[in-house]
């Protein structure tokens, strides 16, 4: 029997994911409008909107915050069942929910292509989340400020540096290293890991001090469906205006 992983809710950080939805949302309304008049249009290259669209950073920084709680949580099931937690164990169930993430990022991937092909989203946020918290789960499971702070001024001199190769199309779009494509939604590993980086830290440093609320409003409940609400959004924005632009 497969252990069942017993997650202590902090509803700050769902009430806090509900929130930033709404900006979010709010700048693809217009972002995706652009997108559907080939760029034609600009509406949201204003200064509001583009500060509105700053709030996906946010999203990551959760997400790095969100992967030192799911430490917590995997650590603690593991020793109520007198397991010993293990490196490959976390990354085993990192792995079930970043394949969770990477599902809903290849419907986006797919519908996107589908109706901009020479827009199509390769490696947006929800592909990034998925594999970088993947990637950073090892470090996680330390525990450690300092190999944390340590990963990060390793991170920051290698893309300050540009020393990430160029290997090929997929990969290179993966980190960022070289741009092969045109794509509505990018987050390459060489701009945003670094924000997933702080995240942790963040998790790793205020997660002692933060105590369980019980919070109920609609804001819990968007942050807590937020995967979903993404993708349903993201697609249903995009489909109502190429249907407009196409049958106006």
């Amino acid at each position: 029997m497969k252990d069942k992983i017993i997650k202590k809710r902090y509803d700050q950080i769902d009430v806090l994911r509900g929130i930033f939805f709404i900006p979010m949302f709010i700048f693809h309304l217009f972002s995706f409008y652009d997108l559907t008049s080939n760029f034609t249009t600009r509406l949201s290259y204003n200064k509001i909107l583009t500060y509105l669209g700053y709030v996906r950073n946010l999203y990551i920084i959760l997400a790095g915050y969100s992967l030192h709680l799911s430490w917590k949580s995997y650590q603690e099931t593991q020793i109520n069942l007198n397991k010993k937690p293990t490196i490959f164990g976390f990354i085993k169930y990192r792995f079930i929910r970043s394949g969770n993430i990477a599902f809903n990022a290849l419907i986006i991937t797919i519908i996107s292509h589908i109706l901009h092909p020479s827009y199509g989203i390769k490696f947006g946020i929800l592909h990034f989340i998925a594999f970088g918290t993947l990637l950073l789960s090892p470090i996680a499971t330390f525990e450690n400020i300092n190999i944390t702070i340590f990963f990060s001024i390793v991170w920051l001199y290698i893309t300050s540096y540009n020393l990430i190769p160029i290997v090929n199309p997929i990969i290179d779009t993966v980190t960022g290293r070289f741009t092969h494509y045109s794509a509505a939604d990018y987050f390459p590993l060489n701009r945003n890991l670094i924000l997933l980086i702080f995240g942790l830290f963040l998790g790793q440093t205020i997660h002692p001090k933060l105590k369980p609320q019980n919070i109920n409003n609609i804001y819990k409940f968007m942050g807590q469906n937020s995967l979903e609400l993404y993708t349903i959004h993201f697609i249903i924005i995009m489909i109502l205006y190429w249907c407009l632009h196409k049958y106006n």
